[in-house]
């Protein structure tokens, strides 16, 4: 547009605004690669789905929002996925589509912004007339009050002069008419002394008869005298002093308070009248009737019924204010609580210490990590969907309790590249991309290297909630999918191990069986963590959580470290919701295996 500014900027701006406030706290700027980027250009395509319609019934705010998002969606959030580029046939499909999608919707958006501008013109054309018409409107009522005023101006000189004559003239007597009717008035009598004038005052009147005396009547017997109280049992209360005139407050120095009540005589102590009840709904119209923060907070805000703040969100509505009625009994309105995970990470860290001083945790450092070689046959960086689930098909398939150590350091540095490798050369991703966990474990079944009949089940949810956590600790105790009503969680002797996919990461947890039917968890992580002491060093870590008990605030306290400022952010705001879970910060996946009982 040559840099001139568009009449609809203001109003775009302000949508603009309004959107990156809702969708800063769980809008993703990089795709979870551990989700297939399938699932994703499906969210896509319902905001396209809803632009469209918007865009059809000419709803220009809303399709201005959904187009917005869909584009940044797209073009900002999709290709930080390791998929994007993939070179087999169905993404690729999926990539092109999603591109000629974006290129219609830009051409779409651009008749919005049109029809925006045109909106405006014709708004700010109303807005002329308008203050036109009142300006007219207000001229014609100041020329009406100049010509009232001049009007009531003359009656005044009317009604004075009117007066004047007839004051002048005797009482009844028509002084226009005498002048036409009479000649000149009559000469006074001379001389004036000869007319008799009235007395100045009455004569003074007879003095009064005598009244003849009565005898008096009988005095009534004496009553006692009632001590003066500031409340009447029976009756109404003593009127107040009058209260100072609206002048006299506003003005210090004039106003004198009422005198205190006298205190000459020691009143009885009396009950008060019940006051009236107040409600405080205040009418609609007190500080209870203003919209709580929770109400207008964005989270659940919507421009219209059917508003484009939706497309985040299944789950979102509109916010509701109470219903402010006059003496309606108050009911408190139930919310969802939501954790400090700030103040949960503190105290975890505590109760962590105190079970590694007891020895209920102990914690090991392995001799290597993840992506330390750099050979390309031997590189296993973003390997971890592929050592987490050969960690776990080598725990059930080695003798005795578990794995050694040495195991763990091979399977990191020898037999993870070489899968690494295959599989991201089958679907054409680079050789440092996170491969999802679906496609690992296809590979790995058709390769025999996990067994199908091994499979326990899925489960996920909120890692820092104890009933979705508890479904994957079931598992691991008794090796078994069970309902989460289950009464008793029975403890299997078989060996149990899962993969934990949380924060990008996947970690193993293998269940021990000892010969005295007690069980202990080994959570591996094959990321590098710095030791601490005089040889430190970078190195990945066998975790030994000795009950289950343990084993829980591991997990959650592991949760707490990977989070970040934002994921802080967006919990302290945000309770947990089943349908935003695929941005959530706290969502787990995890899946379960375990060897079958003897036959």
């Amino acid at each position: 547009m040559n840099g001139k500014v568009r009449l609809s900027e203001s109003r775009r701006n302000t949508l603009r605004k309004l959107d990156d406030e809702m969708s800063n706290s769980f809008f993703p700027s990089k795709l979870s690669n551990l989700r297939a980027i399938e699932s994703y250009y499906g969210i896509a395509n319902k905001v396209l789905v809803a632009f469209e319609s918007c865009y059809e019934s000419n709803e220009l705010d809303n399709a201005y929002l959904y187009g917005r998002r869909f584009a940044k969606f797209s073009m900002e959030a999709l290709p930080s996925h390791d998929y994007y580029n993939s070179a087999k046939t169905e993404l690729k499909a999926l990539r092109i589509k999603n591109v000629k999608d974006v290129e219609g919707v830009m051409i779409k958006l651009e008749k919005v912004v049109d029809c925006m501008d045109a909106e405006e013109e014709l708004k700010l054309k109303l807005q002329r007339e308008e203050a036109q018409r009142r300006r007219e409107e207000a001229a014609a009522a100041q020329s009406r009050r100049e010509e009232a005023a001049a009007a009531s101006l003359n009656d005044v000189e009317m009604s004075a002069m009117q007066k004047l004559e007839m004051l002048r003239a005797p009482s009844g007597f028509n002084h226009s008419a005498s002048r036409k009717s009479l000649g000149p008035p009559p000469p006074l009598p001379s001389p004036l002394s000869s007319i008799p004038l009235p007395p100045i005052l009455p004569p003074p009147l007879p003095p009064p008869l005598p009244l003849p005396s009565l005898p008096s009547p009988p005095s009534p017997p004496s009553l006692p005298s009632a001590p003066s109280a500031p409340y009447d049992e029976e009756g109404d209360s003593a009127p107040p002093p009058p209260p100072p005139s609206y002048s006299d407050v506003m003005d210090a120095s004039t106003y004198t308070p009422p005198p205190p009540p006298s205190t000459s005589a020691t009143p009885k102590p009396r009950r008060p009248k019940q006051p009236p009840k107040l409600s405080i709904h205040m009418n609609g119209v007190g500080d209870s009737a203003l919209p709580s923060l929770y109400n207008l907070s964005f989270g659940s805000h919507k421009l219209q019924p059917d508003s484009p703040m939706n497309a985040y969100s299944s789950a979102a509505t509109a916010p509701q204010l109470p219903i402010q009625q006059f003496d309606q009994q108050y009911v408190p309105e139930v919310r969802k609580e939501i954790v400090n995970v700030r103040t949960l990470q503190v105290r975890l860290l505590d109760q962590f210490d105190s079970l590694r001083r007891a020895k209920k945790i102990e914690m090991f450092p392995l001799n290597t990590y993840q992506g330390r070689l750099k050979s390309p046959s031997s590189d296993s960086t973003n390997g971890c969907t592929v050592i987490s689930p050969l960690v776990a098909a080598h725990h059930l398939s080695s003798p005795g309790s578990g794995i050694p150590d040495m195991t763990i350091e091979s399977i990191i540095d020898n037999i993870a590249p070489p899968i690494l490798s295959s599989v991201r050369s089958k679907l054409g991703l680079r050789q440092d991309a996170l491969i999802v966990p679906s496609d690992v474990h296809d590979y790995l079944v058709d390769c025999k290297i996990l067994h199908q009949n091994k499979f326990v089940g899925v489960c996920g949810g909120n890692i820092l909630d104890d009933a979705h956590l508890n479904e994957l600790l079931n598992m691991l105790q008794s090796g078994k999918c069970l309902p989460p009503n289950a009464p008793a969680i029975p403890t299997t002797n078989e060996k149990v191990a899962a993969a934990l996919f949380f924060h990008e990461h996947v970690i193993s947890i293998l269940k021990l069986t000892l010969s005295t039917r007690e069980c202990w968890y080994d959570v591996v992580d094959s990321l590098p963590t710095r030791t601490s002491g005089a040889s430190a060093s970078q190195c990945c870590s066998r975790t030994r959580c000795k009950d289950r008990t343990s084993l829980e605030l591991y997990l959650k306290k592991y949760a707490c470290s990977k989070f970040s400022d934002s994921n802080f952010t967006y919990m302290e705001r945000n309770g947990w919701d089943d349908g935003m879970c695929d941005f959530d910060p706290r969502v787990f996946q995890a899946f379960v295996w375990a060897n079958p009982p003897p036959s």
